[in-house]
């Protein structure tokens, strides 16, 4: 029975010629995949498997930072375009709501001035609308 490979820890580094083979796949990924992520990218490219390439390293690195918005920005893009066409709306809803892409239901603002609250004409106080009794006449 073989035993299998362990993970590098994030404190192994690659050689450099490595760091741009991986830099280089990750490139063709976000080029060829429609909703490309980094952990697409680590769990089924070739190049990420064959040097056990973890989402904490691509993090790290540097140069993937870039990379790694243009991921982001492509799937976005994607989701976009797939929750518009009526086609998974409510998934491609559902992604776009992550924190990475920053959409959100609810709008919450804020109506203070100054770390005042503000007074609202509903809720100046208003005089009685019942009329007065009448004063009978003896």
């Amino acid at each position: 029975m073989s035993r299998r490979p362990r993970l590098p820890s994030r404190s192994e580094k690659l050689t450099p010629e490595q760091r741009k083979e991986v830099y280089e796949a990750f490139c063709d990924y976000i080029l060829y995949t429609d909703d490309p992520n980094v952990a697409g990218f680590v769990s089924s490219d070739d190049v990420a498997l064959k040097f056990w390439v973890t989402q904490d390293n691509m993090y790290d690195w540097p140069e993937m930072a870039e990379l790694t918005k243009r991921a982001i920005a492509k799937s976005e893009a994607y989701l976009l375009h797939k929750g518009m066409g009526g086609q998974g709306t409510a998934m491609a809803i559902f992604r776009l709501k992550q924190p990475r892409f920053g959409y959100r239901d609810k709008f919450e603002q804020d109506f203070t001035s100054n770390g005042e609250k503000i007074q609202f004409a509903n809720t100046i106080p208003r005089p009685s609308l019942e009329k007065p009794e009448k004063k009978k006449r003896v």
